[in-house]
């Protein structure tokens, strides 16, 4: 097993990644949203989403079909962005009445 780390942007992201990986945590690392997961390198990589969500933003999403990852701060912690990790399948944005 090893840590492997992947840099995200604001928003929906999609890395590749084993398919067994435990996400770890989220930080700011050199100004870049970056989360780290626990892999083991033989198995099969799979794409995996995230989303960056600044607080007080709307998340378009389900909250309950994402796991939490971290909160990373940015600008002397003035813009704080929160990680959702939402697994091998995008997840159904929701509408703007909220379904």
């Amino acid at each position: 097993m090893k840590v492997w780390k992947y840099r995200l942007v604001w928003g929906m992201n999609v890395v590749q990644a084993p398919a067994d990986v435990l996400w770890l945590t989220a930080a700011n690392q050199g100004g870049f949203v970056t989360v780290w997961g626990l892999v083991d390198e033989a198995s099969p990589k799979v794409e995996q989403c995230f989303y960056v969500a600044a607080t007080g933003e709307d998340v378009p999403f389900d909250w309950e079909c994402c796991n939490y990852v971290g909160t990373c701060a940015f600008q002397e912690g003035t813009l704080i962005a929160h990680v959702f990790a939402l697994g091998e399948e995008k997840p159904r944005l929701l509408t703007k009445e909220g379904s």
